[in-house]
């Protein structure tokens, strides 16, 4: 009978032992699941945070920005730098016109090369924009330009010549400043504008000429040159001077030299034609 009840009590802790161990079998599994579905809910809960984030940063952004309705231009104020230095009406007009109703933000995110692209082709003395916003809906605009390579004085009007482009220069312009300036003759004063100037001659050989001419005659009150016919006419120790551009420029001013000091009858000639007919040839007056 006592051996009976042993053998029960064992029996007892034997299913007791392994109760306890199901029981802590379905615990660790419990445990090990949790372990599992945390660490995969953080891995995804983080990404998701900085995502939405990101998100949430970015509408702050466009909508300070490009979604903001006072970014874009309405009222648009000149540079006095920029007028003073090149004061032209209807390059201004020009690009007010094209600036108005675009958003700052974007011009200054994106660059303003499509905009600048156009009217470079049409004023090459152009160099940069700035736009900067000074108030709802209204900007300050700020051109930089290129000083025009050469200057052509038609009685009170200038006119620059950038890469071949011919534009008037307007009165008080600092742009002009301490550029070299040829004149042009009295018969095409009549004239509104110089587009045909470079028809038979280009930029780059008339500037090429023309800087011979001012340092072959240091002394010359002026130089006129004179569109259609290839010549320069060099107003020099009370003589006309004239060169022609379809022949060698050094030569003619070594002529020149040559003249006054072999020719006796120099002092008293008003007039001097140097270049129109053969190489050595000359024609006096």
């Amino acid at each position: 009978m006592i051996q009976l009840v042993k053998q029960k009590k064992i029996k007892r802790k034997k299913i007791g032992k392994i109760a306890s161990k199901t029981r802590n079998s379905k615990r660790l599994k419990k445990t090990e699941i949790y372990k599992i579905f945390k660490k995969q809910y953080l891995s995804f809960l983080g990404p998701l945070v900085i995502l939405l984030c990101i998100v949430f940063g970015i509408t702050i952004i466009l909508e300070k920005t490009v979604l903001d309705s006072t970014n874009y231009i309405k009222n648009i104020e000149r540079s006095q730098e920029s007028l003073t230095t090149y004061d032209n009406p209807y390059l201004q007009d020009e690009v007010v016109k094209t600036l108005s109703g675009k958003n700052i933000y974007k011009l200054n995110y994106f660059g303003y090369k499509t905009i600048l692209s156009p009217l470079k082709k049409k004023y090459p003395i152009i160099d940069k924009l700035r736009v900067i916003k000074i108030a709802p809906n209204r900007a300050a605009i700020h051109l930089d330009y290129i000083q025009p390579d050469i200057l052509f004085q038609l009685q009170k009007r200038l006119f620059g010549s950038r890469k071949g482009k011919i534009l008037e220069v307007f009165s008080g312009s600092t742009i002009a400043k301490d550029i070299f300036t040829v004149h042009l003759p009295l018969y095409a004063s009549g004239v509104q504008n110089i587009n045909g100037i470079f028809y038979d001659i280009s930029q780059e050989k008339l500037l090429k000429d023309l800087y011979q001419i001012h340092d072959g005659f240091p002394q010359a009150e002026r130089i006129v040159y004179m569109p259609g016919s290839q010549t320069s006419v060099v107003f020099v120790y009370k003589k006309k001077v004239f060169i022609n551009h379809a022949h060698d420029i050094q030569q003619q001013i070594k002529t020149f030299y040559a003249l006054d000091k072999y020719y006796t009858g120099f002092v008293n000639n008003y007039s001097i034609d140097l270049g129109s007919l053969e190489d050595g040839e000359v024609i006096v007056k």
